[in-house]
């Protein structure tokens, strides 16, 4: 005889909000850890190098090409401006959008609100060639 379905339980698990700490330069042992103790990070997303990308300088031009230089990989090499080259070098460490903005702004000698469409644009552009890495740390 076959058993009837059953659909499965949904608990409610309480988190506890997560203590200060310094997202941006935490390890991804502190953050797993942080994690697996029933913390939660409250709108925190995150983004970081895609380490199958380094950056080089190739016929006078800043690129980011991939480690792997296989026939398929070759062909994503991606050119970037001054602007894209300071804030992808930030990203060797987590950062925020937040943090993106705060370091641009502070190097431009900019208002944050006149360098968040740059970084929008930065990341959005940076994400659809798989430059970057979204960090979800709910």
């Amino acid at each position: 005889m076959k058993k009837a379905y059953q659909s499965p339980e949904i608990h409610r698990v309480e988190l506890t909000p997560m203590p200060d700490i310094d997202l941006a330069n935490a390890s991804d042992e502190e953050l797993s850890a942080a994690m697996k103790a029933g913390l939660y990070f409250e709108n925190k997303v995150c983004y970081q190098q895609n380490r199958e990308f380094k950056i080089c300088e190739l016929l006078g031009r800043t690129v980011l090409m991939p480690v792997k230089r296989d026939a398929e990989q070759i062909s994503r090499i991606t050119a970037i401006g001054a602007e894209e080259k300071f804030l992808w070098g930030k990203l060797s460490k987590r950062r925020t959008k937040a943090d993106l903005v705060d370091l641009l702004a502070a190097e431009q000698g900019r208002e944050g609100r006149a360098v968040e469409a740059d970084v929008n644009k930065f990341i959005k552009k940076a994400i659809e060639e798989n430059l970057i890495i979204r960090c979800d740390m709910k």
